[in-house]
């Protein structure tokens, strides 16, 4: 019985490095298209805010 508690206790920590990895894979994407995001809607503001101020 305890090697199916053993194997139960490796596979959990093999399933937390995996999701970990993922996490750090993950971030850079995020951040970028965060800042993507926010670069296209300071762009976005810019060119219209002109317009908007002659109203």
């Amino acid at each position: 019985m305890e090697e199916g508690t053993s194997s139960t206790k490796v596979e959990k920590k093999q399933q937390k490095q995996k999701k970990q990895r993922i996490a750090t894979n993950l971030l850079p994407w995020v951040t970028a298209v965060a800042m993507s995001i926010q670069s296209l809607d300071v762009t976005i503001l810019n060119t219209s805010l002109p317009s908007i101020a002659c109203d």
